[in-house]
């Protein structure tokens, strides 16, 4: 009997222990709580650059907050650490006291920066959404065109109760981005005219506001009825160039790269252009009804795509009616006019004894006689008069160069 007893109290006392055992270890406290930052993401551009911005780290939903140590970490090469402010705590988390544990701030190995801050209460929880400290950075980059960002990563996240036991938590990591000037490319001169076949012509593709640009590559359409482009020229700062021309298609093709970002004001590539070796069109006075002495294409030459290469950076796109466009083209497009001499028959430059010796050769040719022929030279006309005359001559003669 005494032994039964003995071995109920036993067991009374085993189920006390335990018990108390596990009042006093410490349990994780079942939470939603959220830690995260704001203003996220943070966006800037290069105007904000030696200028200071601050971020606030913040706790979201949290029950029981008596301490914490949150360890952020971004690319120093983009932001670095100015000062904190935890005025946070002294107004609204702890007003009664708290106790600093760990402060620190430096760049690692790795080119990260890091701000570590360790603080434990002293005297009642929070609970509650707040900011717990603000960070201030300097802003540094990107020097380039393009986006860069960063994380600002939690690398650390420890929330504690007061028992002390962790509090459960998610975070969020905030996102650092800043913007380049938006580099832009256009056509020099923007109008061409020519007065005659096979006139030689530059169109020199430019690039402005470049910052660390170490490639590019484009696509340029030209009206190949008009034009007939003759080759092209990528040098100066430019390494390994590679085009491309397809006359048939209007079209020409090339790229390059640079061992060193090229920045501001830079020549991407010159293309040589001949007004056309077939296309022919003379002029006429304007007695000869419907006739238009200039043939006009707004668009004879234009960027259809273009791409800027960067290192460590995304790369800037281009595409002619695209909605997206990292790069500005202004003008993206260059107008070209043939406007022939009055006289020269033949389209050459010059008025001379071929355009007078052809005229001469037509001299009467009227409908229902070799009209086919005579209509093309048919300069001017008098009281509605289709014919190869007189009048017609002196156009030739009035307006002749010599051979």
């Amino acid at each position: 009997m005494k032994y039964e007893t003995r071995k109920v109290s036993l067991i009374i006392v085993i189920i006390l222990l335990v018990s108390t055992m596990a009042f006093y270890m410490p349990k994780t406290l079942a939470s939603n709580a959220v830690v995260t930052t704001s203003p996220n993401p943070v966006e800037k551009t290069e105007s904000d650059i030696n200028s200071n911005f601050d971020l606030s780290i913040n706790v979201i939903n949290v029950t029981n907050l008596y301490g914490f140590d949150l360890n952020i970490t971004w690319s120093n090469a983009l932001i670095s650490y100015v000062s904190y402010d935890k005025s946070s705590l002294d107004d609204v988390i702890w007003p009664g006291g708290y106790f600093v544990a760990n402060q620190t701030s430096g760049v690692g190995s790795n080119g990260q920066g890091y701000f570590d801050f360790a603080v434990a209460s002293m005297s009642t929880a929070f609970s509650g959404s707040n900011e717990l400290y603000k960070v201030k950075f300097k802003v540094k980059g990107p020097f380039c065109n393009s986006v860069k960002s960063t994380a600002i990563h939690f690398a650390l996240h420890k929330l504690s109760d007061s028992m002390p036991a962790p509090i459960t938590h998610t975070v969020v990591d905030g996102l650092y981005e800043i913007k380049g000037n938006t580099p832009t490319i256009g056509f020099s001169p923007t109008t061409q005219t020519c007065a005659k076949r096979k006139q030689s012509f530059d169109a020199t593709l430019g690039l402005s506001g470049a910052e660390n640009v170490v490639g590019f590559d484009f696509e340029v359409h030209f009206n190949h009825t008009l034009l007939d482009c003759l080759s092209a020229t990528i040098d100066g700062p430019w390494t390994g160039p590679v085009y491309s021309i397809n006359q048939t298609g209007g079209k020409v093709t090339g790229s390059a790269s640079s061992s060193t970002g090229q920045n501001g004001t830079v020549t991407l590539v010159i293309i040589h252009f001949n007004s056309s070796a077939t296309f022919g069109h003379i002029w006429k006075d304007t007695s000869i009804e419907g006739w238009i002495n200039n043939v006009v294409d707004s668009n004879a030459i234009y960027v259809q795509s273009a791409d800027l290469m960067y290192n460590a950076a995304p790369t800037l796109s281009y595409v002619k009616g695209g909605s997206s466009n990292g790069i500005t083209v202004n003008p993206d497009h260059l107008s070209f006019t043939f406007s022939p001499m009055k006289g020269d028959l033949n389209n050459d430059g010059r008025i001379s004894i071929v355009d007078l010796t052809t005229i001469c050769h037509c001299y009467g040719y009227k409908p229902g006689f070799h009209w086919d022929i005579g209509l093309q030279y048919d300069l001017i006309k008098f009281n509605d008069e289709d014919i190869i005359d007189i009048f017609d001559i002196i156009i030739i003669t009035s307006n002749y160069t010599g051979t």
